[in-house]
């Protein structure tokens, strides 16, 4: 609980401070509910029903036309839990610059803002429910008759067996 109240103090603080070089303020709220019921009878898999909401506040602060700021958190709530623990708590940090069909994205950003383009079937379905974020960096062009995206996200913990996990996303 101690580094859910540091986290806010450090989120307020720093709030406060670029708030006065900001140009402009903004604000969002995500909200995602989830219902997803996983009875397989005789198919071997593991049976489970997976029921819970997200609640995602988000401010961003633009430093012109082209630079954003991003910060906000998310919270995961599984129904039958005892209660929203910190470890339910995900951050979300990022900057982003958009300017003429570029789109650059670095630090834990919403994966379902970036990743919505992609079929369903490359992506793990509970992903959204688990891993709302991104933890990388991220480039989209987007022209008249193309777009392509890439980046790199850090996907994992440090393991002593295997090391850092580093996937990447291509483009269309």
């Amino acid at each position: 609980m101690c580094t859910l109240r540091r986290f806010i103090l450090v989120f307020f603080i720093l709030l406060t401070a670029a708030r006065g070089y900001a140009q402009d303020f903004g604000w969002n709220v995500y909200f995602h509910g989830f219902a997803d019921n996983r009875e397989y009878a005789k198919s071997g898999r593991y049976s489970q029903s997976i029921l819970g909401i997200r609640i995602a506040p988000e401010v961003s602060l633009s430093l012109d036309s082209i630079h954003f700021l991003h910060a906000g958190a998310n919270f995961l709530h599984e129904f039958g839990s005892k209660g929203t623990t910190a470890e339910q708590l995900t951050p979300t940090i990022y900057y982003n610059y958009k300017q003429a069909g570029h789109d650059f994205y670095i630090g834990m950003f919403p994966r379902k803002d970036v990743l919505n383009d992609y079929p369903r079937a490359l992506l793990n379905d509970t992903l959204s429910y688990y891993r709302p974020n991104v933890e990388g960096m991220l480039w989209r062009y987007a022209g008249n008759r193309f777009h392509q995206q890439g980046g790199v996200g850090w996907g994992g913990e440090v393991w002593a067996t295997c090391g850092q996990s580093f996937p990447s996303t291509g483009g269309d």
